[in-house]
């Protein structure tokens, strides 16, 4: 028995799984939740595409921009960074700062592949996308589907 805690190493690694599972449960109740189907983390209706965060400078875009919506709030922001954490753990085996940036040194992240590499500093640099006029990337769901529709 811990003297800390009270409770033995069997009786903490039993209560871990547990309590990780009753936080993904709250996150999801609250609107976040990660699609490793769509590789995409739902944020109240705003979606979070993975394959387009490549590396730490366009995820980080991305969280800036969900950050700005009128609907999210701190506590959701920071269910977003565990559901990250989370997928990140599912997909890559690691957390979300050692597949995006270990050591500060930057990653191309794959994740259709589950894969990183080291970035070459052009890559980090220069993505080939420049946002919209409109500021946002993020679309609310079928939002892609609409855009394409429009255009017919």
């Amino acid at each position: 028995m811990s003297m800390e805690t009270g409770f033995t190493i069997a009786e903490l690694d039993r209560m871990i799984p547990e309590q990780l599972a009753d936080a993904r449960e709250q996150r999801h109740r609250r609107r976040v939740r990660f699609d490793p189907a769509r590789r995409v983390i739902d944020v109240a209706g705003y979606q979070l595409d993975l394959d387009e965060a490549r590396n730490a400078a366009e995820l980080l875009d991305w969280l800036v921009q969900i950050s700005y919506k009128s609907d999210t709030d701190p506590e959701r922001l920071c269910d977003l960074f565990r559901e990250l954490d989370e997928a990140c753990q599912t997909v890559f085996g690691r957390g979300i700062q050692a597949v995006y940036c270990p050591w500060g040194e930057p990653r191309v992240v794959d994740w259709r592949q589950g894969a990183t590499r080291p970035a070459r500093l052009e890559e980090v640099r220069g993505t080939t996308r420049q946002p919209s006029e409109d500021g946002p990337k993020t679309a609310r769901r079928g939002g892609r589907k609409r855009a394409a529709r429009a255009g017919r």
